[in-house]
């Protein structure tokens, strides 16, 4: 009996001219194989002189745990006699215990970089990525889709699942993407203008920010126009530039 696996495995025996006249033919063969037929096999010979060498090259690929016998016989001419004579040159128990085969993942898949306010159903998107057979990579930790993750980066696991998987196991790694969040860009909306003031008199100031993030405002010349919170306050008589900004934070330029 011989234990195989998935790869080719070969034997070989050798037969004597004087004991039984083989032919060194590999067309004088045939071969005969009961039980599992998850086997493939192919036998060739060589002539030694005196003896022919005959090799049994077989295979077996599918998972499981399967058992086959293969009878190689022979066809030959003994002695100068026309008529063919017909033998058993060897018989050959095959055990194949395949187990699945882990496939080589050549590159793993990476993420784009995203602004602040992409949820993590459209920043997840794993692109390219390559293995050895056909199949697909996925994230592999659980996640809500409908979540906006502050910015900064943030560690992702991934999985390759084969599309044959009955052959082949997954691959997994830890840490395999990086998603990077990027501080997303803000605006200021403030419909002002050019105004005028009366000395003594107060103004209310309306700016805001794409953000939602409190403005701060400033004056060019606080002794001409003060500045409290979004109240300006008109000291003395003169003009002024009003700016109005906001400092972002942790997701926000």
């Amino acid at each position: 009996s011989k234990s195989i696996n998935a790869t080719a495995s070969t034997y070989s025996f050798e037969v004597d001219y004087s004991t039984y006249g083989i032919p060194t033919k590999a067309s004088d063969l045939s071969v005969e194989l009961t039980g599992d037929n998850q086997f493939a096999f192919k036998v060739t010979s060589e002539d030694l002189g005196n003896k022919v060498r005959y090799t049994v090259t077989y295979n077996h690929n599918t998972v499981g745990d399967h058992y086959a016998r293969l009878k190689v016989n022979y066809n030959s001419t003994i002695c100068g006699n026309p008529n063919p004579v017909t033998g058993h040159a060897r018989a050959l128990n095959l055990h194949g215990q395949t187990t699945k085969v882990t496939p080589t993942v050549y590159a793993w898949p990476t993420l784009d970089a995203v602004t602040y306010g992409t949820n993590l159903g459209d920043a997840l998107q794993l692109k390219g990525g390559s293995a050895s057979v056909p199949g697909t990579f996925a994230i592999a930790n659980y996640y809500s889709a409908g979540t906006v993750p502050n910015a900064g980066t943030y560690n992702y696991n991934v999985t390759f699942t084969p599309n044959d998987v009955s052959t082949y196991n997954t691959v997994n790694k830890y840490n395999a993407v990086v998603l990077t969040v990027n501080k997303a860009n803000q605006s200021i909306t403030w419909d002002m203008g050019n105004q005028s003031m009366y000395v003594g008199g107060q103004l209310t100031l309306n700016a805001t920010a794409s953000s939602k993030l409190g403005v701060t405002y400033t004056s060019s010349n606080t002794s001409v126009v003060s500045v409290s919170g979004n109240t300006l306050t008109a000291e003395q008589a003169g003009t002024v530039t009003i700016t109005a900004s906001q400092a972002g934070n942790n997701n926000y330029n």
